[in-house]
């Protein structure tokens, strides 16, 4: 479906060989929870606050719950999909070689 969008090169390979080795949870952690969640939860929360400012604590709920989740699940789906195209990179480099 996005394969467009998960095309290695060589420079990109070497950098996901790099994220790589930290492990699936640190990306799904780092990448994920705090490099989209987190944003996500401050730009909405805000968003939300402006739309309904008497409602700041069940706001700051709904979102710590939610954006935290999302994140995780974003994380997640980008690390299974870059393995997955970067599997048929390799393969291809592979059968490149032949």
């Amino acid at each position: 479906m996005l394969e467009k969008f998960f095309k290695f090169t060589p420079k990109s390979a070497a950098k996901w060989e790099k994220n790589r080795s930290k492990g699936r949870t640190h990306f799904v952690w780092f990448r994920g929870v705090l490099g989209w969640g987190l944003p996500m939860f401050v730009i909405m929360t805000a968003f939300n606050l402006r739309r309904a400012p008497s409602s700041l604590t069940l706001t700051l709920i709904v979102n710590a719950i939610i954006w935290p989740i999302g994140g995780y699940i974003w994380g997640a789906w980008m690390w299974a999909a870059s393995e997955k195209a970067y599997k048929r990179y390799t393969e291809q480099k592979l059968t490149a070689r032949i």
